[in-house]
């Protein structure tokens, strides 16, 4: 019996690729801190578009003490609709749109001012970006920033109290060693959140000797307005015409210069950090994953998976084609004692139909070459980034642009990078990978080792992605061993 269970064991193939940071972002069992975050998280993935005021200190430069910015209202439609609002010094109102397309960035701004592509402007001489100063400042750098330092890092709960009729929390992060933000060298930051729901209210950030270098304060948030696309065409259409209003369409990427050799490098790593870009915005989504590992020698017949992934790290799959199809798995970020749930079909079903195990365990790795925490399109672009930005400044990176192809129907640029085949630092010693052009997602990535012996490249990975639907507000419904539609 003992030997039937290990196989049963060995024959799961816990998907690769990607996650949040996976490793890094698991919850603690007993973490309030971990769990706060992964609560704020939810809900603010059931938030579809919101208002609030931002009121907000900054040091820029040389400068010592924080300069205090005027209040900006902003109104966002996730992901990526922007309509901020200040009055200047002279009580003029100026008005900023920052719409995100298929193809393009399109910003609408006051002549005066100046805008970068990633849609940065200086008030005061104060850098101010328009995606950074919303809610998701708390989602898209200051959890990450935490995921990154968890071993750098300690925390207390200060404790909870009403501020303007809400019950709000506080905690208190410390670095053990300072952690650079944007150029800023931080040593702790003060997180206020709403009690109930852990939306951020206060974040305040603290260089050496506990002096304050950023904080943000949100109030008079309205979530969930019905705010639609319309409301930010409506918005461009009538500011375009006034005089001293700039409209901008700025190329999300210049696929032109990925076929100059002296830029193709540079555009690439643009391209990635692009990728994570979107992918911040991004809270959670569903398709069919594919997936193909060389396991020892031997290339593995494809599996594909029905998917479902919530940040920071649930995950639900079904086995829908290849040796365990009907097999279905859930993984839920500190529940279940941090085990993966596991339902078995076929004749495995009459000894052991559902069973729980270690996701980083030596049965859950066998016939596996990932985790199933490195599951997910995350996990991908980090790795990416990573090895890219390395060979970029270590001039060891090749590039080739392969044009366009098609993933599901959809067209893909195709870029195959490379690094020398004896570097180890690297995840592979090449790949190619198809970036999805509306997504500016990898939705196909094919990773290959240098095999010495026979003298040249050999596939160890192919992950793809199809089917794609982004924020489609999964609740913990959704990776509940409950669930009815599940078989758990």
């Amino acid at each position: 019996m003992r030997s039937f269970l290990k196989l049963i064991f060995a024959a799961i193939l816990f998907v690769p690729v990607s996650g949040i940071h996976a490793k890094e972002s698991i919850m603690e069992n007993d973490s309030l801190l971990w769990s706060m975050f992964s609560d704020s998280m939810k809900n603010y993935s059931q938030i579809n578009d919101y208002s609030c005021i931002v009121t907000r200190q900054t040091i820029s430069g040389e400068q010592m003490e924080p300069k205090e910015l005027p209040d900006m209202e902003i109104t966002h439609l996730k992901p990526e609709h922007f309509l901020i609002s200040f009055k200047d010094k002279s009580g003029i109102l100026r008005e900023f749109v920052f719409v995100d397309g298929l193809v393009d960035r399109i910003f609408l701004y006051p002549r005066e001012y100046k805008i970068s592509a990633n849609g940065e402007f200086l008030i005061d001489g104060c850098a101010v970006s328009i995606p950074g100063s919303s809610l998701s400042f708390l989602y898209n750098v200051i959890i990450p920033l935490c995921e990154q330092n968890k071993n750098n890092m300690k925390w207390e709960f200060k404790g909870s109290k009403k501020m303007e009729e809400t019950q709000i929390a506080q905690y208190m992060i410390s670095f053990i060693k300072p952690v650079d933000l944007e150029g800023k060298k931080v040593n702790s930051i003060s997180l206020i959140v709403n009690d109930k729901t852990s939306i951020p209210r206060e974040i305040t950030l603290f260089g050496p000797s506990q002096s304050v270098i950023e904080n943000v304060k949100y109030t008079n948030i309205q979530a969930n307005r019905k705010i639609d696309s319309l409301f930010f065409d409506k918005k461009i259409a009538e500011k375009r015409k006034l005089e001293g209003i700039v409209v901008e369409n700025i190329p999300s990427v210049d696929v032109s210069l990925l076929t100059n050799p002296s830029k193709i490098n540079e555009v690439t790593k643009n391209i990635f950090n692009l990728c994570a870009e979107k992918y911040s915005r991004i809270y959670d989504y569903t398709g069919v994953f594919e997936r193909q590992e060389k396991i020892k020698e031997n290339l593995q017949k494809p599996e594909t998976f029905k998917i479902k992934f919530r940040k920071p790290f649930d995950l639900y799959m079904q086995w829908i084609e290849g040796p365990n199809k009907g097999w279905e798995l859930i993984y839920a970020s500190g529940k279940y004692n941090n085990k993966v749930i596991v339902h078995v079909s076929g004749l495995a079903n009459v000894f052991l139909p559902t069973f729980e195990i270690d996701p980083t365990g030596s049965l859950a790795m066998l016939n596996n070459r990932h985790s199933v925490l490195e599951f997910g399109i995350g996990y991908i672009i980090d790795k990416y980034i990573r090895d890219i930005n390395t060979a970029y400044s270590n001039k060891e990176l090749t590039v080739r642009y392969h044009g366009e192809d098609k993933i599901d129907n959809r067209p893909c640029w195709v870029l195959e990078t490379e690094v020398p085949k004896e570097k180890k630092q690297y995840y592979c010693q090449r790949s190619v990978t198809y970036i999805d052009k509306e997504f500016l997602l990898p939705t196909k990535c094919i990773f290959y080792e240098w095999n010495k012996t026979k003298n040249k490249s050999e596939v160890i990975e192919v992950y793809t992605f199809r089917n794609l639907s982004f924020n489609n507000g999964l609740t913990d419904h959704d990776f509940d061993r409950a669930n009815k539609e599940y078989k758990f």
